[in-house]
């Protein structure tokens, strides 16, 4: 129990600094705000286990560890200055508890969670998975195939204008298929991945009355659909059972820069 309660503080610390908080607030919105807006969230929370295409073992393996990064969003941050004029947010960040299990005929299963974080008046989930099949392989190059797909959430209470106080959900899932390629040169595994992801961002609001959110509908509710590229690279080195990876992504017109650490038997 005081692991746990000791690894969902040093999360809340990672995550605060970003404001994830009170300052965390969205202006009324145009539908080609919340178009860009949902772009970045999408690509934030997006699927990675900053990988290769390789297995984690010629049959069985597993890898535990922990996950994290930015994610460029300077246009979900010129919306939360319009909202606060001392705010001065242009990224979002992202963590994750990373688990992997490779099993015969080159399976490896993946999944990153973030269980329910709460920072003063925000909450923050995150959930994670991915399949990845190893279909080839030579003594230094590898190839597999991936599908993933991943659901976050982030709820937050603000003043809406004309409304008073108010509570915003703001959920995001996404799903996609890659190709990936890597090699293995000493103790380092450079790799590449090219696919495609489909996402769809849905933000609700309560408040006491009206509609002061959105200024293309009335309802309150509002949902976008986002398909794009995925563009991965990166590199993992390994010590032994140390593993550590840096990854750069680009999906939704969007870039994401993430980080591993983990233990891998």
């Amino acid at each position: 129990m005081k692991n746990i309660q000791l690894l969902s503080l040093v999360i809340s610390f990672l995550l605060s600094p970003l404001a994830y908080s009170q300052n965390f607030e969205f202006p009324t919105l145009t539908k080609q705000e919340l178009e860009d807006s949902s772009k970045e969230f999408l690509a934030n929370f997006t699927h990675t286990s900053v990988s290769g295409a390789s297995s984690l073992g010629s049959i069985w393996g597993v890898e535990a560890g922990i996950i994290g990064g930015i994610t460029d969003a300077p246009k979900t941050g010129k919306l939360i200055q319009r909202a606060d004029s001392d705010s001065d947010i242009d990224k979002l960040p992202h963590i994750g508890l990373l688990g992997r299990v490779t099993v015969p005929f080159g399976l490896t299963f993946e999944a990153s969670l973030i269980p329910n974080i709460e920072l003063d008046d925000a909450e923050f989930s995150q959930m994670s998975l991915g399949a990845q099949w190893n279909f080839f392989s030579l003594p230094l190059v590898d190839f597999a195939a991936k599908a993933h797909y991943s659901s976050g959430s982030i709820d937050f209470s603000q003043t809406i204008e004309g409304d008073g106080n108010g509570k915003i959900e703001y959920d995001h899932k996404t799903y996609g298929l890659m190709a990936m390629a890597s090699a293995t040169a000493l103790i380092v595994e450079p790799y590449a991945g090219l696919g495609f992801v489909k996402g769809k961002s849905t933000m609700d609001f309560t408040a006491s009355a009206g509609n002061d959110l959105f200024n293309f509908t009335s309802g309150r509710s509002a949902s976008v659909d986002e398909t794009s590229s995925h563009i991965v690279l990166g590199a993992q080195v390994s010590l032994l059972i140390l593993n550590f990876g840096l990854e750069y992504s680009n999906m939704f017109d969007t870039s994401r820069y993430t980080g591993k650490f983990s233990l891998s038997f």
